[in-house]
Formats: C-alpha cells, sequence, structure tokens
C-alpha cells in the first residue's frame, strides 16, 4: 500500500451502512433552502478490505466501470470502480439512480471491496455509489400552496421535507391540472391553502420544481391507523404500490421513490421485500378516494 493511501486512511466500522446514512447535501432554515458543502476527499479502509471513499472526482464513465479520484492538492488516488446489477446507486437527495446519472466531473462517494490493491488505479467492487452532483431529479412533491404568481405562471409550495423548504413550482402549457379523483382542472383554479402534490423534475440548484402534473386534494393528509395489507404489486421497488385494507375499505398506496418506509422501530428501508400479506401498516397521507398518496409507511410487524 502507498504512502499516500496509508496517510489517509481514517479508521474502520460498518461501510455501508456510514456511506447510506452520510446527512443529504441540503437542509432548509425558516422555509429557504440551502446547500451543505460536498464531503472533504477522505479514505477508509478496514483489514477485511472493505473500503469507503467519500469526495472523490470522477474523470470517466464506462457502461462497466466508473474511474474517479481522491485528490489532495497535487496528491491522488485513483480508483477504478467494477460496477454490475448489484451495486445501488443513489442520487444527491438519497433517492435512487443508475449508471446513466454519473458524469465525469461529479463528486461521488462509494463502499465496497478493494480487489486488487498493488498499484494505482485500486480496483473496487462497490456495493453504493453515492453522486453530490446530481442536481435534476424526478420528484413527487406534497405541501401546501403558500403563494402563487398567476401572471409568471409559478406557485410556492411549502413541502413536507424540512430539507426542500419552499419550493418554486414552474407551471407550463403541458402541465395537467387534477382535482377530486380523475376530474380535470385548470391552474386558475389554484388557492393559497391548497393541499397538492406536484409531479416533475425538481432542480435543486433553484430548488425550482418543473411540473408536469398537479393534483389538488379535497381531503386533508392524516395518519390512516389499523392497516392490514392485502397485496403487492410485482416490484417491491418504489415507485409502486401496494393494496391496504382500513376497516371494511380497501385503499391503493402509492408508494414513490420519495416515500419514507420505516419498521415498528423507525428503523428505513428502501424498499417492500420484507412486507408480507396480513401484515399492519400505518400510512400517512392523503387520500384521493380509494388511492392514498404515501408520504410515510410504517409495517408495525417488522422490528
Amino acid at each position: 500500500m502507498s504512502t499516500v493511501l496509508r496517510n489517509r486512511i481514517i479508521g474502520t466500522g460498518v461501510i455501508a451502512a456510514a456511506l447510506v446514512a452520510v446527512t443529504l447535501a441540503a437542509g432548509a432554515q425558516n422555509g429557504v433552502f440551502k446547500r451543505i458543502p460536498t464531503p472533504p476527499a477522505s479514505v477508509s479502509i478496514n483489514n477485511n478490505g472493505k473500503i469507503l471513499v467519500r469526495g472523490a472526482e470522477v474523470t470517466s464513465v464506462a457502461s462497466s466501470t466508473v474511474t474517479a479520484a481522491s485528490k489532495w492538492g497535487s496528491a491522488q488516488i485513483v480508483w477504478t470502480l467494477q460496477h454490475d446489477g448489484g451495486t445501488e446507486f443513489v442520487r444527491y437527495n438519497g433517492g435512487r439512480g443508475g449508471i446513466g446519472d454519473i458524469q465525469v466531473g461529479h463528486i461521488i462517494s462509494f463502499s465496497g471491496n478493494v480487489v486488487q490493491n498493488t498499484a494505482s488505479p485500486f480496483t473496487v467492487d462497490p456495493d453504493v455509489i453515492r453522486s453530490w452532483s446530481l442536481q435534476r431529479v424526478r420528484i413527487n412533491q406534497l405541501g401546501r400552496v403558500i403563494s402563487i404568481d398567476a401572471g409568471a405562471k409559478r406557485f410556492v409550495v411549502e413541502a413536507d421535507q424540512r430539507d426542500r423548504g419552499n419550493v418554486t413550482v414552474a407551471v407550463s402549457d403541458s402541465t395537467t391540472f387534477m382535482k377530486a379523483g380523475s376530474a380535470t382542472t385548470t391552474f386558475s383554479t389554484l388557492k393559497v391553502n391548497d393541499l397538492v402534490t406536484v409531479s416533475g423534475v425538481w432542480d435543486q440548484s433553484s430548488n425550482t420544481l418543473n411540473a408536469e402534473q398537479v393534483k389538488i386534494y379535497v381531503e386533508e393528509r392524516r395518519t390512516f391507523e389499523n392497516g392490514r395489507l392485502q397485496s403487492l404489486s410485482s416490484s417491491t421497488t418504489p415507485p409502486t404500490t401496494m393494496v391496504v385494507r382500513f376497516g371494511n375499505r380497501e385503499y391503493t398506496v402509492k408508494v414513490e421513490t420519495d416515500t419514507k418506509i420505516y419498521t415498528r422501530s423507525w428503523l428505513e428501508l428502501t424498499n417492500l421485500s420484507n412486507f408480507q400479506s396480513g401484515h399492519h401498516i400505518r400510512v400517512y397521507g392523503v387520500a384521493d378516494g380509494t388511492t392514498i398518496d404515501a408520504g410515510v409507511i410504517r409495517n408495525m410487524d417488522l422490528r
């Protein structure tokens, strides 16, 4: 191992868990979206070859490899990441991504196993690759309208997620507006204090959401308790749906990429793979007929 690498080793630990637990590089105070700097370059490796690298710069991207460099002034370590179907790509805001999202110049963090370390570049089999540079992501934003600029075709939503603050929504002629189920409506019907979900592409650099669809609710957000899971769709990875019975009514629960999923003990999950028919389910969200747009899902039978 080179002197540079040896001097950059920071310690040991649970590598993959540490990477996923990194604080999102965005925050909000008093409704104002603020950016937290990307992580500085650091390397951590244990005796079993498990590695965690933060703040590396991507220098090339291929169909099966990503090359990145950890830099400290004129010193650097080069990494070749041999990604495959088992590699999880994570976006800037914690959502799922893919190799197509990674570009030269992006700052990434990754964890995995060193498979060749005799000389730089070091070859790594990555478990997780997170890009801190993805500025545009697709989201479904739930929140309340706090202001409307009809002339500019924009409105501001106070986001349910505290780290997003007040999101500016840009509307175009192609944006569709829905109200009370499948009824079509228009931008002119939107009012301050309306509860909405906006689907579209979020530009994190400006905290602006380019709306493709705006759904206006007639019901309020609430917690649906004492539910029993009836069935899951074929995919257990968000975006997906599941059917849950609350009382004598069955609801289709929509699980988006930014829906929070927890166990009874508040352990956060990334998918529904451990959910089983009959499990007790709690959902926080808003109903539109027999469809619930879920903000938080909690499985009370998973510890």
